[in-house]
């Protein structure tokens, strides 16, 4: 028996996006229609800019991020 797998195949990823427009930030998971486990992937939008630096704490709960916009985001 042979598998079939499209390997080359492109998928394009599809997100559901949770907004606060106030603070410009967002969080996007990616939508999975199969009850199968996944990785949960997701994309977050920080601020208007770049970002500059990064680093977790030491218990890797919190995440701060500072952009370019000047902002330090926890």
């Amino acid at each position: 028996e042979q598998l079939n797998h499209q390997r080359d195949t492109t998928v394009q990823p599809c997100y559901t996006t949770i907004k606060d427009d106030e603070k410009n930030f967002s969080i996007s998971y990616l939508k999975n229609k199969s009850k199968q486990a996944r990785n949960p992937v997701s994309r977050w939008s920080i601020g208007s800019g770049s970002i500059n630096e990064f680093a977790f704490s030491p218990d890797h709960v919190l995440l701060a991020v500072v952009s370019q916009d000047g902002f330090l985001r926890i």
